[in-house]
């Protein structure tokens, strides 16, 4: 049992740890930098969690701030990896879009609300 509790206070503070390195990542609005922090930021954020909670992991993994912050600015997805195997279509595109680097054709939340993915979960 203890060793079990070990594993899950170190998964706590790993997950501390990177919610405060991706908030860096928010304020950045995904490379905006010197620009205003906006509800496009908001919807980046957004697709970083929905990201860990359908594949286990998170999208930009780097071992410190400035190396995620490195990724998050030039790091490109590989969409194909294994652990898009199990997604739906909508899934993976709902998440590129939500993930969308350049602000201006990342989803609104209207249009989150209203992608296929999430209206096909909804009875």
């Amino acid at each position: 049992m203890g060793n079990a509790l070990n594993k899950l206070l170190k998964h706590y503070r790993n997950v501390e740890k990177k919610k405060n390195e991706y908030k860096f990542g928010k304020i950045l609005g995904c490379g905006s930098f010197g620009k205003k922090y906006t509800m496009s930021s908001d919807i980046w954020a957004l697709g970083v969690m929905v990201f860990f909670m359908l594949t286990g992991k998170y999208p930009f993994e780097g071992k410190n701030t400035p190396k995620v912050v490195d990724e998050i600015l030039n790091k490109n997805i590989n969409w194909k990896g294994k652990e898009f195997s199990s997604l739906s279509i909508e899934a993976v595109d709902f998440l590129k879009r939500l993930l969308e680097r350049n602000e201006k054709k990342r989803l609104t939340a209207y249009q989150a609300l209203h992608h296929p993915w999430i209206t096909s979960q909804v009875g």
